[in-house]
Formats: structure tokens, C-alpha cells, sequence
């Protein structure tokens, strides 16, 4: 009798929790963290890069998202995007300032989750400890990074995949490795926590009947 009623206590607690998360999830947008660690790349010997991104995409285009697929996604935000380097120059680069209206596309894979994004070039970030002080642009492709730089500030992505005289000389680094993970939301602790505290509530409550 005790088994029988502990499951159905489970049981109802389980489609209450399910209902909440539901419906915080379809009304609020998604947010996402995605890492990159490509190690060295490029014509920069000794150059290691990695970073990290945040990015928001609205409840509208995770309802019924299409497998292997890149869709354009409107109100989706690139919060925060940092390039982290080491070896040949020890710094952060904050792209903050550049990522409005930076995202294009959102990418799907086969299970229908979001696993990368398509953007416009986001920069250019000067750096202070390189030899040169190159300027570097970020962009995403599906799961590919890619670290762009070159001898002067430029916005053209011409600029940073061929060499110009207007430049001076530049070099395109490899980049790949996006790894996207789901940012639970606040909330979802805070019900979760509540189901658990329910749970052992009324699991007292019946040994003490």
C-alpha cells in the first residue's frame, strides 16, 4: 500500500513539474552556451585561441524545428562573445560591442537541437599584446568558428579572407569546434528544488500515518 501510494505520489508530482517547465519554456526564449577550442591556428605560429558565446533564441523557433537544418530565426541574440589567447599572446577579446543583429541563421542537427549558428563578421577587436596588434573578426558557420585577422581595422569580409592593399596583409585561421549546450533557466532550479521539497514532504507524512 505505502509502494502504491509513494508512485502515485512520484506520479503526480512528476506531471506537475513536466506542466510547469512547459509552460515557462514556451513563452520565454532559450539560452544557449557555446564553447570553442581550436587549439593553434593559422599563419600565427604559437597562437593559441579558444572563447565562449551566449546566445538567445526565441521560443517560436524551438517549436518545431527542422532536422540538418539552417533557418533564419528573428529575435534571436548573440549576448556575449570572448576570445581567449594563449602562447604567443595572453588576452581576452570582448566582441561585445559588435554582436547586434550579428546572428543569421540558427542550425539544427539530426535530433532537431540547436548545434550552431550562422552570423556576420563580428568585429574588428584590436589586440594589445600581439607583436602587430592585429585586428580580429569572429565568425560563426553551422559548428565551424572562424578567427580572421589582419594588420588594420576593417570591417570587410573581402578584407579578411583576401589580401588587400587597403589592409595590409591578412591571413585566415581555421576554426571549428562549436559545442552548444542548454542554459536551464533560473526557474527550473527553483521548481525542481520545490518538487523535491514536496516529495520528501509527503514521504514524512506518511510514515508518521
Amino acid at each position: 500500500m505505502f509502494i502504491s501510494r509513494m508512485r502515485a505520489t512520484f506520479a503526480g508530482v512528476a506531471v506537475f513539474l513536466a506542466a510547469s517547465f512547459g509552460a515557462v519554456g514556451s513563452t520565454q526564449a532559450a539560452v544557449y552556451h557555446g564553447v570553442f577550442d581550436p587549439n593553434f591556428g593559422g599563419a600565427l605560429a604559437g597562437l593559441e585561441w579558444s572563447g565562449s558565446i551566449f546566445f538567445e533564441v526565441p521560443a517560436a523557433c524551438l517549436v518545431s524545428p527542422v532536422a540538418n537544418s539552417t533557418v533564419t530565426c528573428p529575435g534571436a541574440t548573440l549576448d556575449s562573445a570572448i576570445v581567449t589567447f594563449s602562447g604567443l599572446g595572453n588576452e581576452a577579446l570582448d566582441f561585445s560591442a559588435y554582436l547586434t543583429g550579428a546572428i543569421l541563421g540558427v542550425t539544427f542537427n539530426s535530433s532537431g537541437e540547436v548545434s550552431g549558428l550562422n552570423t556576420s563578421f563580428i568585429g574588428s577587436v584590436q589586440s594589445t599584446t600581439l607583436p602587430s596588434n592585429e585586428y580580429f573578426n569572429l565568425l560563426f558557420s553551422g559548428s565551424s568558428v572562424l578567427l580572421s585577422y589582419m594588420s588594420g581595422p576593417h570591417d570587410s569580409p573581402g578584407c579578411a579572407f583576401i589580401p588587400g592593399s587597403d589592409c595590409g596583409s591578412s591571413v585566415t585561421a581555421p576554426g571549428h569546434g562549436l559545442t552548444i549546450t542548454l542554459v536551464p533557466e533560473p526557474s527550473t532550479y527553483v521548481m525542481l528544488l520545490a518538487g523535491l521539497g514536496m516529495v520528501g514532504f509527503l514521504a514524512r507524512r506518511r510514515r508518521r500515518s
